[in-house]
């Protein structure tokens, strides 16, 4: 290791690295930056940037190839929201994207479902188990932790019932 960090043996609360920047105005920033110099000249950072509200910190975390900056992610300081594809994330949770999707996957059966605002047309779709990784996958709606409607691999739809018919 080039630089080796140890704090305290003690089990205290210590803070062992300070990176201080002068970074003052709207846009600046104090910055760690990672660089690979082996045939790409990619840069990787991660940075605190001075927020909109000069007090407010955001932490960002980007790359960029020596001549275009590419943010991934955001943390807003002042307001705790995040960011992914946005510089000002709107929400607790706000993703910005040309094709805009959520997968989630269940590790025991390999089965993925996806949040796909992806539509051309301002459409949100809701797909379970996109590859046919379960037999019998349904969607359901939960209100008070109990299921008020289900739609079923077959299409039927179920209002108060978990096994609507045809």
């Amino acid at each position: 290791a080039k630089l080796h960090i140890t704090g305290s043996t003690a089990a205290t609360n210590e803070t062992v690295l300070i990176l201080e920047g002068k970074a003052n105005g709207v846009g600046e920033y104090t910055e760690l930056l990672f660089r690979n110099t082996w045939g790409t000249n990619e840069d990787s950072y991660i940075r605190q940037v001075v927020g909109a509200n000069t007090n407010s910190q955001d932490i960002t975390i980007g790359s960029n190839d020596l001549s275009t900056v590419n943010e991934i992610i955001r943390f807003q300081g002042l307001t705790g929201n995040v960011g992914i594809g946005t510089t000002s994330p709107d929400e607790l949770l706000h993703l910005s994207s040309s094709s805009p999707i959520i997968r989630l996957t269940d590790t025991n059966t390999g089965a993925s479902s996806i949040l796909n605002a992806n539509s051309g047309a301002g459409s949100l779709f809701i797909e379970a188990d996109i590859s046919s990784a379960s037999a019998n996958s349904v969607i359901g709606f939960k209100v008070d932790n109990s299921e008020k409607m289900r739609i079923t691999n077959g299409g039927n739809v179920g209002i108060g019932t978990t096994s609507p018919g045809a």
